[in-house]
């Protein structure tokens, strides 16, 4: 195990995001081969020695910050200390025990580029098109950040949860709002119920609602509960070849996983033009 400075010194070995010290995906050639149709906005690497506390706290404090999570999942990720906290090794040992997952994590399937306007052109509720829509709808940036690196099993299990996000958010009908993402990390917990970082992200929601949203306790509850139970009687999400789904229609991935076709959600769920046609 290595020494406390050093950990320290490891953490932050990481560019931030925050408007000062922002270095642009391009500056970055390990991770530019990845965007085969254009430039990611930001690196996923964080220097600034301040920035992995300030955006716990941050994320703490409003559960929406989507810039802060990225900090630290980037951090998370690529930090030697981090990523023995959150025995990445173990998570993956325990995956690699489903012969599906385990192929996977040989073939380390990447997600790459994501085009949004070639996406919206596929036909109406497929993946695709229904991810196209709800990321336009709600202005989000899907190659907001660089592809995390997936040199070996247990980085590219930390890889694919990042850029797999959105498509979770879509698959199980779970909004962009905090209650949607309330949901989706009780999915999270229910498929990977031992993974040290799914625990610390349940910590961080419980502290925001102790602490900022105790008034809204009852329906986040709800929201965790609906998002468990879906987790639990649901096949694993984790793995999938998503680029190679975009085109196929959404109930019929949802029946393949064992989710309702029509997800009961908590909060807005995904609203798209595509869903009225499900």
């Amino acid at each position: 195990m290595t020494s406390f400075s050093s950990s320290i010194s490891d953490i932050y070995d990481i560019k931030s995001l925050n408007n000062y010290d922002i270095q642009r995906a391009n500056d970055n050639p390990p991770e530019a081969s990845l965007a085969s149709r254009g430039a990611y906005e930001y690196s996923n690497q964080v220097v600034n020695p301040f920035r992995f506390a300030r955006s716990c706290w941050r994320v703490i404090q409003d559960l929406s910050r989507t810039e802060d999570f990225i900090i630290l999942q980037a951090t998370f990720a690529q930090s030697r200390w981090l990523s023995w906290l959150a025995k990445w090794d173990q998570v993956t040992q325990q995956l690699s025990s489903d012969v599906r997952i385990k192929h996977a994590l040989e073939t380390r399937p990447r997600l790459g580029w994501i085009d949004l306007t070639r996406l919206a052109e596929l036909p109406p509720g497929s993946l695709g098109k229904t991810l196209a829509e709800h990321m336009t709808q709600k202005e989000l940036n899907p190659n907001i950040v660089a592809p995390l690196p997936a040199v070996d099993a247990a980085s590219f299990v930390m890889a694919h949860f990042v850029e797999t996000h959105d498509i979770w958010h879509v698959v199980t009908g779970y909004g962009s709002d905090k209650l949607g993402e309330i949901s989706l990390f009780a999915f999270y917990a229910a498929q990977f119920q031992t993974a040290p970082h799914i625990i610390l992200g349940l910590g961080v929601m419980l502290l925001n609602t102790i602490f900022f949203q105790p008034s809204n306790f009852r329906q986040r509850l709800d929201a965790f509960q609906l998002g468990w139970r879906t987790g639990m009687s649901a096949n694993s999400l984790f793995g999938y070849d998503w680029a190679q789904q975009w085109s196929r229609p959404l109930p019929e991935i949802r029946k393949n996983l064992c989710l309702p076709e029509h997800p009961t959600v908590v909060g807005e769920g995904i609203q798209t033009a595509a869903r009225a046609t499900l």
